[in-house]
């Protein structure tokens, strides 16, 4: 992705791009510190920015009427992308 060296196949995941992990509190509960980051090889960081909070909102609000948080075959690609 990063040097154009290969196509990029497969589905958009949901992860958040971190590495947590989870400390139990002595009240039972539980928090989650993020102990590591994943960057590509560019030194890109590839957790989506919550900056612009309204854009993000906005992202959340579209994949849903596209059906993308429904079922498998709902993501659908211009046919520009397609091969």
């Amino acid at each position: 992705q990063d040097w154009d060296r290969g196509m990029i196949v497969g589905r958009r995941t949901f992860g958040k791009g971190l590495v947590q992990r989870p400390i139990d509190l002595t009240d039972g509960s539980q928090i989650r510190l993020t102990i590591a980051r994943y960057y590509t090889p560019s030194g890109r960081f590839i957790q989506k920015s919550y900056e612009d909070k309204e854009a993000y909102q906005k992202d959340l609000v579209d994949r849903f009427d596209r059906g993308e948080f429904m079922s498998q075959d709902s993501i659908q690609f211009d046919d520009s992308l397609m091969f």
